[in-house]
């Protein structure tokens, strides 16, 4: 189960979504990018990778 403040959610089809902010617009929202994982750990590991 995800933790609180970690934006990691199971999808519908069962995988495991890791959402990260990209970028922020100038207007101050956000750009997100998503990434995919089998398991909820591997969604979580190629987060980390990122940063």
């Amino acid at each position: 189960m995800s933790k609180k403040g970690e934006n990691i959610f199971l999808r519908k089809d069962g995988r495991w979504e890791a959402r990260y902010i990209k970028e922020r617009a100038l207007d101050g929202n956000y750009k997100y990018g998503y990434i995919y994982g089998k398991t909820y750990s591997e969604a979580k590991k190629k987060k980390m990778m990122l940063f």
